[in-house]
């Protein structure tokens, strides 16, 4: 264990040394650029299910359950904040808020999502040291920049207003602090990209005390924890290589991770969803995501499409015999197709589905048995190059299921500005 710490040291070291700027090279512009992104939406939301057959969890048999609502909001708002340091080194800052953020109000979230340094170590070679949304698929690293994506609901794991009704940790990498990606010319067509990061496990693991409160008690232990210290040993590592087109008419890649699914307690949303179902612990869970992503442009025509797959190590689990069927696995797809009449009218229809096996052990006749789906389609315009008029009907229900049917029909209006 000691001589993993060290190694884990001395690749951040080594890494730091060399984003450490180079004063003989420094710019005479000290120019600090600041640009952002905004979106504001009007969303009609018509919720509708039914149960068609009792389960476990208590809800009685035909019951069925209806809502509607009307909203504005400030859908998110990013600011992004860039300092050349010098030639070869960069500062990067992204604040993000989300659902008409407010203190007062206890609405939305406001977050930091990026802070980072990076340093070109070769013309075809950056280091980035600092928060970092990792490269992960296609759409992980651009998903906040909303003025650039044609819709306005985004595919589920991706979209803030879904947050709650799936984990997005549980497919997708949240940050990393160490990052190496670059790029080789294989033909006079085709580039080679690779990048490979490393952070911490989900965010599940870091501490939520209240700072000042240490020392607390650690297992066996005592220590002074700071809030959002990562809990334990374990670490994140990830990846992705690709190819694409240099006249950007393709792109493809595999994308991986390895961490861990934090399963040392039951949560309160769980034990909610779930309030008659005796709940297992399984401890530290080695977990895998594999990722594929494809996207292609022709002429007006463009598509874009990711698969996620994440898979479990349930060796230790299926020794107990009655988990021995226990199945955490997960998988999740999306494409979208899009359509450029002219330089300001775009149409676009795009399908999302997702299924998670992680409960579908202890309710036989679990919704989530059979997945997830979203269809989506709408159009924008653009009057002018930094404004985006969007407008979307999006409908999420359940995949056939014999005892449940869950729809959640949306239509979304916004602005989406660049500034």
């Amino acid at each position: 264990m000691k001589r993993g710490i060290a190694t884990y040291c001395l690749i951040f070291i080594g890494v730091l040394t060399t984003l450490l700027p180079n004063t003989g090279s420094a710019q005479d512009s000290d120019d600090l650029y600041i640009f952002g992104f905004s979106q504001t939406i009007f969303n009609y939301k018509n919720v509708h299910s039914f149960t068609k057959s009792g389960d476990i969890t208590g809800v009685p048999v035909d019951f069925t359950a209806n809502f509607e609502s009307n909203t504005f909001a400030l859908h998110q708002l990013d600011l992004f904040f860039r300092k050349p340091i010098n030639e070869k080194t960069v500062f990067f800052l992204n604040l993000s808020a989300t659902g008409s953020y407010s203190s007062a109000l206890n609405f939305g979230n406001l977050q930091i999502p990026e802070g980072w340094v990076s340093y070109q170590i070769t013309p075809n070679i950056i280091g980035k040291v600092g928060l970092m949304a990792p490269t992960f698929n296609n759409l992980n690293e651009i998903k906040n920049r909303l003025p650039l994506l044609p819709y306005l609901i985004r595919p589920l794991i991706y979209e803030a207003l879904f947050y709650g009704i799936f984990s997005e940790q549980d497919y997708l990498p949240q940050s990393a602090y160490l990052q190496v990606s670059g790029t080789k010319l294989l033909t006079r067509n085709t580039i080679f990209d690779f990048a490979f990061n490393m952070g911490n496990s989900e965010y599940s693991y870091a501490s939520q005390i209240e700072p000042g409160t240490g020392p607390i008690s650690v297992g066996q232990e005592s220590a002074t924890i700071y809030n959002g210290e990562n809990l334990t040993t374990l670490l994140s590592f990830g990846g992705r290589v690709g190819l694409r087109s240099v006249i950007d008419t393709y792109k493809l890649g595999v994308s991986f991770t390895r961490d861990y699914d934090n399963r040392n307690e039951i949560t309160n949303y769980s034990v909610g969803r779930f309030p008659n179902v005796n709940l297992p612990v399984f401890g530290d869970v080695p977990r895998y995501r594999i990722g594929v992503d494809l996207s292609w442009n022709w002429d007006k025509l463009s598509f874009e499409s990711e698969y996620i797959r994440v898979l479990h190590d349930h060796s230790e689990i299926h020794e107990t015999p009655q988990y021995q069927n226990v199945n955490m696995n997960k998988t999740f797809y999306y494409g979208l197709l899009n359509y450029d009449f002219n330089n300001k009218h775009y149409a676009f229809v795009g399908f999302t589905h997702l299924k998670d096996n992680a409960v579908e052990f202890l309710m036989p006749n679990s919704p989530d048995a059979s997945g997830f789906s979203h269809l989506s389609l709408g159009t924008g315009w653009k009057p002018f190059d930094d404004i985006v008029l969007k407008l979307q009907y999006s409908k999420a229900f359940l995949a056939d299921n014999p005892y449940s049917e869950a729809e959640i029909d949306m239509i979304t209006a916004g602005l989406s500005v660049i500034f």
